[in-house]
């Protein structure tokens, strides 16, 4: 079974390492113990070579030989069953397979083979054996996770937000009203007013991608809360509906959260970009960057402009400075409200990029947040 206490939970499911899941391995190696990559059964192998691709195969191997990944596996395969575009018909969403997919089913060994070099096969079966956790959603009640779905679906303040980075060319002033209902087999359907066709098309298309997002997100979230990850990092759809959400409770629920401000910290995304630093350079930092993760694990006393500068330190070149450009505001959100957050008293739950203010504005940000609510699961 998988261990990540002080580590980082990543969900790469549907997304492969680009700039920024390159940024959030490096900032992954530096303020946590270790990083586990969130994937899917099914796509376990590609996973892997994609992320060979991205830090070669020397340092994939050093990453291993230093025990420092994780991969947390889940057996999902998302599916909106019984789709009908003319009826509205959004369908059911369904995040397991079923005899109506014919999948084959196979374990994660035999994905790995399908997918990784013969001559790296057996060493990279053997660590992801001794070093995942594979959960299943099977125990994740339905009802539960469509209802949640169908709350989203209906929020429109979320909606507008996917929309926004999906389709920015959609004039929102043309979007519809619109509810989102279940019938007794656990469809789903829209009811939407009056508009043109092709808006209503594009309409239902973006209805349809945020519906999957939904899925996805209640699936992570499910996941993150069988790992003891302090962190969590969403895909860019997962972690643009996390944010969103995060918003609105922080809204409604001004206790939901306690704020912890660090100013000029890396900006990890625009440091890869420019060459600055990668995923060796990172590792070798390990060392110097030890009490940047003992901060991370006590943050209740934390110094912020202490932490800033240890920061800064641990990664800049002897004798250089780091240039304006590679610095950003950042914040540690740490829960304060019982039963919304359940992780220890004092864990952070990750970072806010930018500034708070720009968050509660709707602004563009990334929040990296654990699971905010306890989802109910079957017994036995």
């Amino acid at each position: 079974m998988g261990e990540l206490e002080r580590g980082v939970l990543i969900d790469v499911h549907g997304e492969s390492f680009n700039t920024w899941k390159h940024a959030d391995l490096i900032e992954g190696l530096l303020l946590h113990e270790k990083i586990g990559i969130a994937t899917t059964k099914h796509s376990i192998g590609s996973t892997i070579v994609d992320l060979m691709g991205s830090v070669g195969e020397q340092t994939l191997l050093k990453l291993m030989d230093q025990q420092l990944l994780e991969f947390v596996i889940d057996d999902s395969v998302y599916r909106l069953s019984g789709i009908d575009r003319n009826g509205m018909k959004i369908g059911i969403p369904l995040l397991v397979g079923d005899p109506e997919l014919g999948n084959e089913e196979k374990d994660v060994e035999q994905v790995i083979h399908e997918k990784v070099d013969p001559h790296l096969r057996s060493t990279i079966s053997k660590y992801v054996d001794n070093h995942s956790q594979e959960v299943s959603v099977g125990n994740l009640q339905s009802g539960f996770y469509i209802g949640t779905i169908v709350n989203d679906l209906n929020n429109r303040v979320l909606f507008t937000l996917f929309i926004k980075k999906k389709n920015p060319r959609f004039e929102l002033a043309q979007l519809p009203i619109y509810q989102v209902y279940q019938d007794g087999g656990g469809n789903l359907y829209v009811e939407v007013e009056s508009v043109g066709q092709d808006v209503q098309q594009v309409f239902y298309s973006l209805l349809h991608l945020f519906t999957l997002d939904c899925l996805r997100a209640v699936c992570f979230t499910y996941v993150s809360t069988r790992t003891n990850a302090t962190c969590l990092v969403g895909n860019r759809s997962t972690q643009d509906l996390l944010e969103s959400k995060f918003i609105e409770m922080n809204v409604v629920n001004k206790q939901l959260a306690r704020i912890i401000a660090l100013d000029n910290l890396p900006d990890m995304a625009t440091m890869v970009l420019n060459g600055y630093i990668d995923v060796d350079k990172a590792i070798s930092l390990r060392k110097k960057s030890a009490p940047l993760r003992d901060f991370i694990s006590n943050l209740d006393t934390v110094d912020p402009r202490e932490m800033s500068s240890l920061y800064v330190d641990a990664i800049q070149d002897h004798g250089t400075t780091l240039d304006n450009k590679l610095l950003k505001r950042a914040r540690f959100i740490v829960p304060t409200t019982v039963g919304l957050m359940e992780p220890a008293s004092g864990v952070a739950l990750g970072i806010v990029d930018y500034s708070l203010g720009c968050i509660l504005e709707n602004n563009q940000a990334s929040v990296r947040l654990k699971d905010l609510i306890r989802i109910p699961v079957q017994n036995g």
